[in-house]
């Protein structure tokens, strides 16, 4: 078959060819012949009515179904032709006219996987915060650590901040104040701002345990029910309090966690907050590196493979509502389509860049380098060093931990090859604080986009589509 192939975008391929006229007189014969054997015609036995006349009475039948035929035989048949390998269902574009005594030209597109051969990383000059652990961060790493052996137990005399409390309390609007009145039992909390109404928790500071504090206070703030400046009775019960003890940090303490002293212990969470600092730092210059490369190489994704992705995470979502429950929540789950399919595509671009950055560079991942990183995780997590294993144990574990490898040693390579230097030093805490706020930043806004055919996402105009831009 000869087909001509064109280049219409890094993921997106056009393909020309034509259908002998032989071959669609054959389709229209055969097709005919089909709807005779079905059709009852005054005069003739079943089969032997003349083709013109079973064209005439389904000739709009006939002319769908020849070429509903000729484009499944054909269509996939040129895409093999062309060796091209597609990662969607093709289109059709356009076809020429359906006559049984003629050739019939179609023209159709696929989505194609970018062919991608990352440069502009030799030499990059990448500016690149470094992280160090200092000595506020192993007195934090140590607080921590007594915090966690800390027992509640309860409090003799007055609450104090921090304290775990359980009260009983009503707010009831007096005089001219309108309101429904904050009524709680057995109200658990942390004594501290923003827990409970402003007057309940100054109430409770000082108080002791089965204490009763009644007073008329006025609300200083909007909030639980209540506007502010409005006057109330208060009524506070303090049922019970917890305070927790924290073990000293001394000799004693080390022992008890596993260190033969306080020396050792502080030695041993040193060198694990520098291991920390050093992986974050290593982190830092490795994103900096694939942001270079994402900015030195435009990487278009296929749509398809971008649905696929969201189908799968709705799915896990939502895959128990039913359909009325889905045409309920249409808008707002379009919606969250938006926003996964904007994830997914920038995920997937850095996936597609560091794969194909690890073939061009000839990456390997050996079985040492899988044991050694899997040995890694064990000691970053021992409680759960028998589930890591296991986890990894498996034909998919070991798969999916030599993909995470290969993609390592690829973002190494973009640093090694790249010009680093430190923009500023932060502690462990900064670095932490600082990846939160990233994390939890909204997402930068999108540039007008300016419709296309070859844009990759929905359009709600699709609906009005040209007939024949039809998905086989």
């Amino acid at each position: 078959m000869d087909v001509k192939l064109e280049t219409v975008s890094q993921v997106r391929r056009r393909l020309t060819f034509t259908i002998p006229a032989s071959t669609v007189a054959a389709a229209f014969a055969a097709t005919t012949q089909r709807f005779a054997a079905k059709t009852r015609v005054p005069g003739f036995r079943p089969g032997k009515a003349p083709a013109s006349m079973i064209e005439r009475m389904h000739g709009t039948e006939i002319r769908r179904a020849v070429l509903d035929k000729l484009l499944q035989d054909h269509v996939f048949k040129a895409i093999q032709a062309a060796e091209v390998h597609a990662a969607s269902r093709p289109e059709i574009e356009s076809v020429g006219e359906l006559r049984r005594d003629l050739e019939l030209p179609v023209t159709c597109s696929v989505e194609v996987m970018p062919e991608l051969h990352p440069t502009g990383y030799e030499g990059a000059e990448l500016s690149v915060p470094a992280v160090v652990a200092d000595e506020a961060d192993l007195d934090e790493a140590l607080e921590h650590k007594c915090r966690e052996r800390g027992e509640n137990a309860p409090v003799e005399g007055g609450m104090e901040a921090g304290d775990e409390v359980t009260v009983d309390y009503a707010l009831v609007p007096q005089g001219e104040h309108t309101g429904t009145p904050v009524v709680a039992e057995a109200r658990r909390f942390i004594v501290g701002p923003g827990h409970v109404p402003a007057v309940v928790d100054e109430a409770v500071r000082g108080a002791t345990a089965e204490e009763t504090i009644e007073r008329t206070v006025t609300i200083t703030e909007d909030g639980h029910g209540l506007a502010a400046g409005t006057e109330v009775a208060l009524k506070v019960t303090v049922r019970e309090g917890q305070r927790l003890a924290i073990p000293k940090l001394d000799d004693a303490f080390a022992v008890d966690v596993g260190a033969t002293d306080l020396a050792a212990l502080r030695a041993k969470t040193q060198a694990d907050l520098a291991a920390e600092a050093e992986r974050r730092t290593l982190e830092l210059r490795r994103k900096a590196a694939v942001d270079h490369l994402l900015a030195h190489n435009p990487v278009e994704v296929p749509r398809a493979i971008v649905d696929h992705v969201v189908d799968e995470q709705l799915g896990r979502m939502f895959g128990n509502l039913s359909e009325q429950q889905v045409r309920q929540l249409a808008g707002p789950l379009q919606q969250l389509r938006g926003q996964f399919a904007a994830t997914a595509r920038g995920e997937l671009r850095h996936n597609l860049l560091i794969q194909a950055l690890a073939t061009d560079a000839n990456v390997e991942v050996t079985d040492a380098d899988l044991d050694a990183r899997l040995e890694q995780f064990v000691a970053e997590d021992p409680e759960h060093a028998d589930a890591i294993r296991r986890r990894y144990a498996s034909e998919d574990g070991r798969d999916g931990l030599k993909n995470r490898v290969r993609a390592e040693k690829a973002m190494d390579l973009l640093v090694n090859a790249a010009k680093v230097t430190t923009s500023e030093t932060q502690n462990l805490r900064q670095a932490r604080e600082a990846e939160a706020n990233a994390r939890n930043a909204p997402e930068p806004a999108q540039p007008a986009h300016v419709h296309g055919p070859d844009c990759d996402h929905d359009h709600d105009e699709d609906d009005d589509a040209p007939v024949g831009h039809a998905v086989l």
